[in-house]
């Protein structure tokens, strides 16, 4: 699996480099998470080998990284989410666990870019870590769901060592949208306004993107025009 990152500011392409030892295995690592060092100004990219170790790649200067394995004080586990987050210089994502005696869990990993420790946040009760997208909202980590759609449930981590989570549910104000639009579209993430945004499964030469606003159950669209060529 060859990870790309993409600046959209200067419209330059990065081809990570393959982790070492996994050159002639593509299948040997799972995904990547980008994430920022804000003491050291440096971008990260974590990524999860399937024997348990983390590959840290650190993002230098004139597309220069560096790449170290992190193998002490890592616990036995596989990625099952293949994006996360990293809020204020710790890294978020899902992951199935080993704890013991053929006993998994389904659990969020956190990993401290600074002391490059690890520690477990177990999900909301009775929730299932698949149906949901991983985002950051007003400044924690959060959990969002759209199975019910136009129904939208978001779980806000509000304590981690106590697993404690905050629930929301909001309804689509979608009677103030054009019938024509009203199709279930894809959650893309949280705008820095703290708006929900929504994509559609499909994109043409014209679409429109939706944004929601739960402060004040809101909804407004955004429409694009002529801007998808056929690299995109």
């Amino acid at each position: 699996m060859v990870l790309v990152i993409w600046n959209p500011t200067v419209n330059r392409f990065l081809t990570l480099p393959e982790p070492e030892g996994t050159k002639d295995n593509n299948s040997n690592y799972l995904g990547g998470i980008l994430g920022y060092d804000q003491i050291d100004g440096k971008y990260i990219v974590l990524r999860v080998l399937r024997d348990s170790k983390i590959c840290i790649l650190t993002l230098g200067a004139q597309g220069k990284t560096s790449c170290r394995i992190i193998t002490n004080g890592v616990p036995r586990h596989r990625s099952i989410i293949r994006c996360g987050e990293c809020i204020n210089g710790v890294m978020y994502y899902g992951a199935t666990v080993d704890v013991g005696d053929g006993l998994l869990e389904h659990n969020i990993m956190c990993l401290d870019v600074r002391t490059e420790k690890f520690n477990q946040i177990k999900f909301p009760e009775g929730r299932s870590s698949a149906n949901y997208h991983m985002v950051t909202y007003e400044g924690r980590l959060a959990l969002v769901e759209t199975l019910n759609f136009p129904s939208i449930d978001i779980w806000i981590l509000t304590n981690g060592d106590r697993h404690e989570w905050t629930h929301n549910c909001f309804d689509l104000p979608l009677s103030e949208m054009d019938p024509i639009r009203r199709k279930e579209p894809r959650f893309c993430g949280v705008s820095n306004a703290g708006e929900l945004f929504f994509a559609p499964w499909m994109l043409s030469e014209s679409f429109n993107i939706l944004y929601f606003d739960p402060r004040r159950n809101s909804i407004r669209e955004v429409s694009f025009e002529g801007i998808v060529g056929d690299e995109f």
